[in-house]
C-alpha cells in the first residue's frame, strides 16, 4: 500500500482555499477545465512525507517512529502566503499555496520524520520540498507563472495561517475511492489532549 505523512488543513479555509483556486483558473490558458482536482469532495492537505510503498506487517514500527517524533515536536505555525507553481511538465502543471518564508521548526519536524523512518519504509519515500497545499494540478497545455499573480495577489493580501498540531498516517487512494484515508493519527507533544504515544488509530 502507498502511505504518506501528512497535514489536512481545517475546514475553516476551504471555502477561503477555494476563491484562490478559481482565481488561478480564471487566468490559465485553455485545458484548465480538465483539473482532476474540482472535485467538491477534495480535502485540502498537505503532505510532510512520501513514504511510497509500505508493506502492512511494517505499520507497526512506523506507528511507532511516527509517534515518537511526534512527541517531541511542539505545534508548528504555518502561514501561506504565495501561489506559484510546484512544477510545470507538460500536460502535468501543479499549481500551490506555498509560504515565502523558510519555517526552521517546520524543516526539524520533516528532518526527525526522515531520520526516525527506516529506510525500509521509504523505498520511494522523499521529504517535501517545501511547504506547500496543492490547489490544482493535471493542468493539459503549458501554463505560465504570470497568470498565477491574481490568486497570487489575493493571498499576499490575505494571507492564511494555522498551527499545525498533528499529523496523519494516510493511504493513498484505490480505484473508485476518496483521494486518501487517514489509517492513523498523532498528535504533537503540546497539542490539547495528547496521549502518552500520541496515536489514534481510525
Amino acid at each position: 500500500m502507498k502511505l504518506f505523512i501528512g497535514y489536512i488543513l481545517p475546514e475553516q479555509h476551504y471555502q477561503f482555499l477555494d476563491v484562490l483556486r478559481d482565481a488561478a483558473r480564471e487566468n490559465l490558458s485553455e485545458g484548465y477545465s480538465s483539473l482532476v482536482h474540482c472535485q467538491k469532495e477534495y480535502t485540502f492537505h498537505s503532505t510532510l512525507l512520501y513514504l511510497g510503498d509500505v508493506q502492512p506487517e511494517e505499520k507497526p514500527n512506523l506507528n511507532d517512529a511516527i509517534a515518537r517524533v511526534a512527541q517531541r515536536h511542539a505545534p508548528v505555525k504555518v502561514r501561506l502566503d504565495k501561489v506559484c507553481l510546484l512544477s510545470n511538465q507538460k500536460d502535468n502543471a501543479v499549481v500551490v499555496a506555498t509560504s515565502l518564508e523558510f519555517n526552521q521548526a517546520l524543516y526539524d519536524l520533516l528532518a526527525d520524520l526522515q531520520k526516525e523512518i527506516k529506510p525500509e519504509s521509504m523505498k520511494d519515500g522523499k521529504c517535501t520540498t517545501a511547504f506547500h497545499v496543492t490547489l490544482m494540478k493535471k493542468i493539459k497545455g503549458h501554463v505560465s507563472e504570470d497568470r498565477l499573480c491574481v490568486a497570487d495577489a489575493v493571498l499576499r493580501h490575505h494571507p492564511i495561517e494555522f498551527i499545525i498540531d498533528n499529523m496523519g498516517l494516510c493511504r493513498l487512494r484505490m480505484k473508485g475511492q476518496s483521494q486518501f484515508s487517514e489509517l492513523a493519527h498523532y498528535k504533537l507533544s503540546d497539542a490539547d489532549g495528547c496521549t502518552a504515544s500520541g496515536i489514534c488509530n481510525l
